[in-house]
């Protein structure tokens, strides 16, 4: 029998008894159409319970390939090359390697006996209390209510209205009204500052609405919105950006390099310091960044293509012998 985790405290690896009881009773799939699954719809959740059964026995058999596979990931190689590369001797191109593969998974399967191991950690279940304005409170309502921006709803508008009444200062507030109005947020943001100089979103929002008539209050802002709140990863990523634009580049890595420490799951953090790489004219670092960004992006994100269109002209400059690494920046609209 199986033990759960539940009866092993610490333990990392092991198989909860949930995941055995469905390995047990789902249809195992071969790997061939694990490689090709997009990870799209799995109702029945075989594709996953196999998928989590694949990668358990690279973990546990072929722990060092595991790792270059998923180095080559990481760098952006194609994944059926990196693939290839890393697992030779399952290359789909040799006659029966990925039949040998799903012996393999049915055989560690059926044994069930999954290596893990042991780790202690002390929690800490401190925590701050402190009373939370009633116009974040809307600002939370509406995130757990309504589908921003998309549904510009009278309730939306209600809920920003009835913020501003009790906090017209309310930056968040007073940018998406404005947003919703296709007006101009910046008189109210400058309000803002003013009357709450200590919140980091008025400076953070005032610098990512300023434009370049104004540059030298926007990087001022966005330099108070970093220095209010250190662990802002979209005010480290504007300020970055903000930089590496105005031929600041060497200066930007750093705060690059802070935004995607505090958020590396966010591709906008990995385009930003991508940029600033090549700028720097490191090149391959910046390849390596700028694919990693593109396979990151969400299809629908707005600014996909200059994802896109970036790492194509980054294709182009580091493909020429002798032409400069750094890609032409181009504007990006701040992500909140």
């Amino acid at each position: 029998m199986v033990r759960g985790a539940h009866t092993w405290p610490g333990s990392v690896g092991i198989l909860p008894r949930s995941r055995s009881f469905w390995l047990g009773n789902t249809d195992q799939i071969a790997v061939e159409k694990l490689l090709a699954w997009n990870g799209g719809h799995d109702s029945s959740g075989s594709h996953h319970l196999s998928s989590w059964l694949l990668y358990h026995w690279l973990w546990n058999n072929r722990s060092k390939a595991l790792t270059d596979f998923q180095q080559r990931l990481s760098n952006g190689d194609d994944p059926v090359g990196a693939w290839r590369a890393a697992f030779s001797e399952f290359d789909p191109a040799k006659p029966n390697a990925l039949a040998k593969l799903d012996q393999h998974l049915a055989d560690y399967r059926k044994a069930a006996r999954y290596a893990f191991y042991r780790v202690k950690a002390e929690g800490d279940a401190s925590f701050t209390d402190a009373p939370i304005p009633s116009a974040d409170v809307h600002l939370l309502l509406i995130d757990a209510r309504l589908s921003w921006p998309k549904a510009a709803t009278p309730q939306l508008r209600a809920e920003l209205d009835e913020a501003l009444q009790e906090d017209p200062a309310q930056p968040s507030a007073i940018a998406m009204r404005s947003q919703l109005d296709a007006s101009s947020s910046l008189p109210g943001l400058r309000k803002a500052v003013a009357a709450r100089p200590a919140d980091w979103r008025g400076w953070w929002l005032l610098g990512a609405t300023l434009t370049e008539a104004a540059k030298d209050e926007k990087e001022a802002a966005l330099r108070k919105a970093v220095q209010l709140n250190a662990d802002s990863a979209v005010a480290h990523n504007d300020l970055a950006w903000y930089l590496a634009a105005h031929g600041r580049a060497k200066e930007a890595l750093r705060i690059a390099n802070r935004a995607l420490d505090l958020a590396p799951w966010d591709p906008h953090m990995t385009d930003t310091l991508a940029t600033v790489a090549a700028e720097l004219g490191k090149c391959s670092e910046a390849l390596i960044l700028q694919r990693r960004a593109v396979a990151m992006v969400p299809p629908d994100d707005p600014k996909e293509q200059d994802f896109r269109d970036r790492l194509e002209t980054l294709e182009r400059r580091c493909s020429a012998p002798s032409a400069p690494a750094a890609a032409t920046i181009a504007p990006v609209t701040p992500q909140r």
